[in-house]
C-alpha cells in the first residue's frame, strides 16, 4: 500500500492511498457538494506528482477521512453488445462494445460478462482508458481476487500493489529493466504457452489484462482455445490422459530457459502443485486439456516420458486453427 501526503492549495493536506483520497475531518465539515470528477482528477494527478517528487510514505494519521463519494453505476443491460471477432470460430473470441469500465456497471452487466466468458474463451474491450483502481473495481465483480505471489518481484522493489501482476518491463521509478535484470529474465518465461496461475493450488478464474502503453511494434499476446484442442484429440488419447495429474510450478517453466536463480524462499513459494491434465468446466461442462509450461511432471510417469506427452499436447493445442493472436492497441 502506498499513502503518500501533499500539501494543495495553501492549507489543505490530502493522501492518496491505493488511488483513494484522505483528507482531515475538519477539511469535510463543510455543505458544499465536491463533484466527482474533480475529485477523481485531484486523486490521479496527487499520484503522479508524488511518484514523480519521490516523497517517502506514511501512515494515514488519525482523525482523517477517506472521500467516499460513489463512482456512478451504469445499466448496461440495453446497449451491451458482445460479438465473435471471428465468425468461422464464433465461441472463442468475442468482442464487447458500448460499455464504460470506468464507471461501476451493474450486477445485470457482470452476470452478462460471464456469461459471455462461459461461451467464449477470450473476450476483447477496446478503448477502455481505466486506471488501476477501476481495473480493480471492475474485476471484483466476478469474484475475490488473487494476489501477485507469481511475481518474482516483492514487498519495497514493487512497482505495484500486490493486487496487480506487473507484467511490464520497467522497474519501480518507471526506468526500462536492463537487458540482464533479474526480473526481465524471470518474465520472459511469459513468453512460454501457459495458463496463468496453473502453479497456484486454487488457479485464476479468469485474466483481466489492460494495455497502457504498448511497443511500436511485436507484443502481440495468443491465446489458444484448449476446449477445441480437447475435442480434436482422437479417442485413444482422450482415455490416455483424461485422469492424469501434473505437477506445476515456475521453478519448471523458468528453468526451461535456464533460468534457476532462485533464493530458497522462492523456491519454497514456488513450491510445486497438482492439476488435472483434463479440467470440465462448470458452468458449460466442456471438457479442455489444463496445459502450461509450469508443468514438468505427470504423478505415477517418468519424467522423460512425462515431458514428451506434455509437449505433444501443447504442440497440437497451440496449432494456429486453435490460435487467436491478439494485437493490442492502448486502452484495451
Amino acid at each position: 500500500m502506498r499513502e503518500r501526503l501533499l500539501e494543495v492549495g495553501t492549507n489543505m493536506p490530502v493522501i492518496v492511498h491505493n488511488d483513494r483520497l484522505w483528507l482531515p475531518l475538519s477539511a469535510l465539515a463543510h455543505d458544499e457538494p465536491v463533484a466527482f470528477e474533480q475529485m477523481e482528477a485531484l486523486i490521479l494527478f496527487t499520484s503522479a506528482w508524488m511518484k514523480l517528487m519521490g516523497q517517502r510514505e506514511r501512515q494515514i494519521p488519525a482523525g482523517w477521512l477517506s472521500w467516499r463519494q460513489e463512482r456512478p453505476t451504469v445499466d448496461n443491460n440495453m446497449t451491451l453488445r458482445i460479438s465473435p471477432i471471428d465468425p468461422a470460430r464464433p465461441d472463442f473470441v468475442g468482442m464487447v462494445s458500448e460499455i464504460d469500465l470506468r464507471q461501476s456497471i451493474g450486477q445485470a452487466a457482470a452476470a452478462e460478462i460471464e456469461a459471455a466468458m462461459d461461451k467464449f474463451a477470450v473476450l476483447v474491450f477496446r478503448d477502455q482508458p481505466i486506471n488501476d483502481a477501476q481495473q480493480l473495481d471492475f474485476s471484483r465483480h466476478f469474484g475475490p481476487l488473487e494476489t501477485a505471489t507469481g511475481d518474482i518481484v516483492q514487498g519495497a522493489e514493487r512497482r505495484l500493489s500486490m493486487d496487480v501482476n506487473d507484467i511490464s518491463n520497467v522497474d519501480k521509478d518507471g526506468r526500462v529493466l536492463p537487458r540482464d535484470d533479474r526480473k526481465r529474465l524471470f518474465s520472459l518465461g511469459n513468453m512460454l504457452w501457459h495458463s496463468d496461475s496453473s502453479f497456484k493450488a486454487t488457479p485464476a478464474k479468469y485474466s483481466l489484462l489492460s494495455a497502457r502503453v504498448i511497443p511500436d511494434h511485436g507484443g502481440n499476446t495468443e491465446f489458444a482455445d484448449m476446449r477445441a484442442a480437447w475435442d480434436a484429440l482422437d479417442d485413444a488419447t482422450k482415455t490416455l490422459v483424461r485422469d492424469l495429474v501434473c505437477d506445476h510450478t515456475q521453478l519448471h517453466s523458468r528453468g526451461v530457459l535456464g533460468f534457476t536463480d532462485f533464493t530458497d524462499e522462492e523456491r519454497r513459494r514456488f513450491a510445486p502443485v497438482p492439476q488435472r491434465l483434463v479440467r470440465r468446466h462448470a458452468r458449460s461442462a466442456r471438457l479442455s486439456l489444463y496445459l502450461a509450461s509450469h508443468a514438468g511432471t505427470i504423478h505415477g510417469w517418468p519424467v522423460p516420458e512425462a515431458r514428451m506427452l506434455l509437449r505433444d499436447l501443447t504442440e497440437h493445442a497451440t496449432q494456429r486453427e486453435y490460435v487467436h493472436s491478439h494485437t493490442w492497441r492502448p486502452n484495451d
